[in-house]
């Protein structure tokens, strides 16, 4: 590579030596071949997060590209839209840690304060040492997250005290309420329903299903199923009923958010520093 970098440079130089003055039937400077080692193609989030070390951001896609719909089964709101939520009020979010800075409370018990970004912004969440007692090891996690807490508004804008962080397969079952299998009557065929039942018995779970199958023009029929019919909300899931039907019937209901009674200790620290 050296060795081409320094022809380049001559050729671009534009000064002529004592040897460019001899006739071109000369041997011209040769460039010796070098073989390039033979590895694998970066996976799609390797490439990702190169791209964001190098320029610092990302060009061909986004880490979430993936899972966004999945994320959007249980959240509440993007974090672009936190400006909008009320001081104190519950929210629900799904992002990546960007950087966490860990540190110690004044008794000496350790928290952090984490950076979560989604496909279009990015927010600062408050782990008190209750949460990171709980979440320690999500904190080093560079997968899909979802954090519950209450949020905070400021000056500089919104912030998130979280409650509760956990990997989005496991909040998927975690805030999953109930699952709606809507299927429609036009070409369905009995073998088709029973490829559908044995997939959800695959992915048997705590999650109810409500059956319905709709008519064109004539409405819809909830079927009931058996209560041992419950499944496990995840993404395989959906995409082998998809695959059966050549549509997702599948939507999610998500439980509403219920954080436990706690201390507005943010709130007390910024009164203390003004104080």
């Amino acid at each position: 590579m050296e060795q081409a970098k320094a022809v380049q440079r001559d050729l671009l130089s534009g000064q002529m030596s004592l040897f460019s003055l001899a006739p071109e039937t000369k041997a011209k400077t040769e460039i010796t071949d070098i073989s390039m080692p033979d590895i694998d193609e970066w996976n799609d989030r390797k490439k990702l997060a190169y791209e964001k070390e190098t320029v610092g951001f990302y060009i061909t896609g986004h880490p979430l590209d993936d899972t966004i719909q999945e994320i959007n089964t249980v959240i509440d709101t993007t974090i672009q839209n936190l400006a909008n939520w009320g001081n104190d009020q519950p929210v629900r979010i799904g992002g990546l840690i960007r950087n966490c800075k860990k540190l110690k409370s004044k008794k000496g018990d350790p928290m952090a304060f984490i950076t979560v970004e989604d496909l279009f912004d990015a927010v600062e969440v408050i782990v008190f040492p209750d949460t990171y007692s709980r979440c320690e090891a999500t904190l080093a996690s560079t997968d899909p997250l979802i954090i519950q807490g209450m949020v905070q508004q400021d000056e500089r804008g919104p912030k998130i005290i979280a409650d509760s962080i956990d990997p989005l397969p496991e909040a998927r079952k975690k805030y999953t309420e109930s699952a709606r299998i809507k299927l429609e009557s036009t070409g369905l065929s009995r073998q088709q329903m029973e490829k559908v039942k044995e997939v959800l018995y695959q992915h048997h779970g705590s999650c109810p299903v409500l059956l319905t199958i709709h008519f064109p023009g004539r409405g819809e029929v909830d079927i009931d199923v058996t209560k041992d019919l419950t499944i496990e909300p995840c993404r395989q899931l959906s995409d082998k009923v998809e695959t059966i039907l050549d549509y997702n019937p599948i939507s999610f209901i998500k439980k509403p958010i219920t954080l436990a009674p706690r201390k507005k200790r943010w709130n007390k620290q910024k009164s203390r520093q003004s104080a």
